[in-house]
């Protein structure tokens, strides 16, 4: 899945929108990434100037979720 996020220096995020072809405001940080289906964006790593990255989680149901169907496996 596609996403656009709007974040601001300390990598807070103001908007997200989901989907292709988002342009990036003037004058706005903004970031266009592919993220990993199931998963909630967390912030903005803007730790190094050139290369800003979405930080994402795993919803804990979707953790649980992941954990129970490894103990059904064995």
């Amino acid at each position: 899945m596609n996403c656009f996020a709007v974040y601001d220096e300390t990598g807070s995020i103001y908007s997200v929108r989901y989907g292709d072809n988002q342009n990036i405001p003037n004058k706005l940080l903004g970031i266009y990434q592919e993220i990993p289906d199931e998963v909630l964006i967390d912030r903005v790593d803007v730790s190094d100037p050139e290369n800003h990255k979405l930080i994402f989680i795993t919803p804990k149901e979707k953790v649980l979720e992941n954990e129970l169907k490894e103990v059904k496996k064995v």
